[in-house]
């Protein structure tokens, strides 16, 4: 379909200006200049024509593409500009609220938790985590969202697609903000720093969640226990403690675990790993937390005290272990023949004396 325009001589600079898709313009430039205007007949039936009468009052035609037109027409209906990055919008409201994002202006708090937001429609959003209200559902698996954008990505797991590739490593993302978080790894870009400690983080969000640290601020409430915490992954991952869910599976023993990261250091037993290693003895060790107990012994360091008898200890659970000996508690029981011990390691070497028995 083709839509003709009609420019007076007067006026054809401005109009051209206006029309500043590049293929365009290089039409009508083509079609005004001074030998193509000398040169060109008026046709009867050409609807791509351009025709010229007398100069004094020349009017030309020229035909374009509606796909041009819509071109056009986009480009001039985005009238309203942000004078700090020049990103252009159709409608007012939407520049005022894109303009928050340079200002730092969050007019729209949450009057549960206080958040603030640059928009009403964001506040609304975020109100639904409050309600537990989720508008949208996987069709596969049935799991709840609360924007549809979310579902979106997430049926992008179901049907296997990745459509997000890192041009360094090939590794493919189904969501673009997982995809643009692992450039940053490929750059070591960290463009959010913490005003207190100065840590610097990848993802603002990251550090939003990290000056909760300083301030003590912790939104997430367990329903079961009233624990709080500071950010809501580590809410769900506490509410295991009381549904006794183990999501994380070993492949080679089939145990069970409610963390991730216990399950990758129990992977690692598996394969014989010590990673942390020891500057004084090069003793290994599996876990940190196993190596930071163990210097404290090359420094003689027992920041901990047993309440009842006053016994210093290197690290926590020798201290817990060491309890059971004032409350009798004996939590380790023998598979085999149910004998109970206090310590775990105790018990361990118990099973030993069944299986040379065999």
């Amino acid at each position: 379909m083709l839509w003709s325009f009609n420019f007076s001589d007067q006026h054809l600079e401005e109009d051209i200006n206006c029309l500043n898709a590049p293929e365009v313009e290089q039409n009508i430039t083509e079609c005004l200049s001074s030998d193509n205007l000398a040169s060109i007949e008026p046709a009867e039936n050409d609807s791509d024509s351009v025709s010229t009468g007398s100069l004094k009052n020349a009017k030309t035609t020229i035909s374009i593409s509606s796909s041009e037109t819509d071109q056009i027409n986009c480009k001039k209906r985005r009238k309203h500009t942000c004078s700090e990055c020049g990103k252009a919008f159709l409608r007012v409201a939407h520049l005022v609220v894109h303009q928050r994002t340079h200002t730092g202006e969050k007019p729209f708090s949450c009057s549960s938790c206080g958040k603030c937001f640059i928009s009403k429609s964001r506040l609304d959003r975020h109100w639904q985590i409050h309600t537990g209200e989720k508008r949208y559902f996987c069709s596969v698996c049935g799991k709840g969202f609360f924007i549809n954008s979310h579902l979106q990505n997430h049926l992008r797991i179901h049907k296997g697609e990745k459509p997000f590739v890192c041009s360094e490593c090939g590794r493919s993302f189904t969501e673009r903000s997982n995809y643009t978080r692992h450039l940053k790894i490929h750059t070591g870009e960290k463009p959010f720093s913490c005003s207190v400690c100065s840590q610097s983080f990848v993802q603002l969000i990251h550090l939003l969640v990290h000056q909760r640290l300083h301030t003590g601020e912790k939104l997430y409430t367990c329903p079961d226990c009233k624990k709080q915490f500071i950010n809501r992954y580590h809410l769900e991952t506490h509410k295991r403690i009381h549904t006794g869910e183990k999501p994380f599976a070993c492949t080679e023993c089939k145990k069970h675990f409610n963390y991730k990261s216990a399950l990758k250091k129990h992977i690692a037993a598996h394969m014989g790993e010590t990673p942390f290693n020891c500057n004084e003895c090069h003793t290994g060790f599996k876990r940190k937390v196993s190596l930071v107990a163990h210097q404290k012994r090359h420094i003689g360091e027992k920041p901990l005290s047993c309440l009842e008898c006053g016994k210093a200890f290197n690290d926590k659970s020798s201290l817990v272990a060491h309890r059971r000996v004032h409350t009798g508690e004996k939590p380790f029981a023998c598979a085999d023949c149910g004998k109970v011990f206090s310590v775990k390691s105790n018990m361990v070497r118990h099973q030993k004396t069944h299986r040379r028995g065999t």
